[in-house]
């Protein structure tokens, strides 16, 4: 839900991390049509707001939010650039020496 507390703020600066959040929501997850997903981005991409960092699920299954997006968003003049990048930090982090997987894993 982009909800954090002090413990997750804690937890992400004893590691290093940094904490961050979407400005705008595709609608998705809440029960938005693919439709309704698609227009948010026009109207986002023609109100053209200086910086655009997308929440979007993807949930229906023909794929053809994320497409129109890209391409909205392109021809809006947006570069669309990693999260990394964006805050020009390393976008992952080594806690250790790779391992093998002795069939204990779980996910």
């Amino acid at each position: 839900y982009g909800e954090y507390n002090d413990l997750v703020r804690q937890c992400a600066d004893s590691r290093g991390q940094t904490l961050v959040n979407w400005d705008f929501d595709s609608g998705d997850s809440v029960g938005a049509t693919a439709a309704e997903s698609m227009q948010r981005y026009d109207e986002t991409a023609k109100a053209h707001p200086s910086t655009l960092l997308a929440l979007n699920h993807e949930v229906y299954g023909s794929h053809v939010v994320l497409p129109h997006a890209i391409k909205v968003l392109q021809n809006a003049g947006y570069e669309l650039v990693t999260l990394a990048k964006c805050l020009d930090m390393e976008p992952y982090q080594s806690v250790g020496q790779p391992q093998v997987n002795d069939g204990s894993w779980t996910c």
